[in-house]
């Protein structure tokens, strides 16, 4: 079966423009998140931070995905822009648990275990961005490992995130775009 066009087309530099500018709001959330974290004393008010900041890190990428994602499937979108957006999308998800967890790492320097003690930032994040990869892809082999409970929250906060997203994301394309047709004439 050709092609056929996508019955509400959106330009192809929407796809990209969308992607970009999504991407770019994350990264400057998870900067203004870490900055504030650097310049506050009190650590609860750096907890409280943290979780606003995650929340609405969480709730900008859930937004995306409905608004961008789901429109488009339902839209028509190409198989492989849907792909793309998946991507991005777990891409993201794991950029912004591995600032999570470098914030925790910044409040409490000893809320992880098995990472050396003359960590840099970059060495600390490249590290926080495999543990988040790990976490994110269900590998689950890592040196890091939480040890208190706020960085057990955000793996658990993590995992749950990531296991929804693959019910979501791995779904079959036919099936998730059929059934949100449906939902969209309700």
């Amino acid at each position: 079966m050709p092609h056929q066009e996508m019955t509400n087309p959106v330009r192809r530099h929407d796809y990209f423009s969308r992607i970009f500018w999504s991407f770019l709001a994350i990264v400057g959330l998870c900067t203004l998140e870490f900055t504030l974290l650097t310049f506050l004393e009190a650590e609860w008010l750096k907890i409280v931070i943290l979780g606003i900041c995650t929340a609405l890190k969480i709730g900008f990428i859930a937004q995306f995905i409905r608004s961008t994602i789901f429109k488009n499937v339902v839209a028509g979108v190409p198989y492989h822009v849907y792909l793309l957006y998946i991507f991005i999308a777990i891409l993201v998800f794991i950029l912004s648990f591995a600032s999570d967890f470098l914030c925790v790492y910044s409040i409490d320097n000893q809320s992880f275990t098995g990472l050396d003690s003359d960590l840099n930032l970059a060495k600390a994040f490249f590290s926080f961005l495999f543990l988040s990869t790990m976490f994110f892809t269900m590998q689950g082999a890592m040196d890091v490992i939480p040890a208190g409970t706020l960085a057990e929250t955000y793996i658990l906060l993590e995992s749950i995130v990531a296991y929804t997203s693959f019910i979501f994301f791995l779904s079959n394309f036919s099936s998730l775009k059929h059934s949100l047709r449906v939902l969209r004439k309700k």
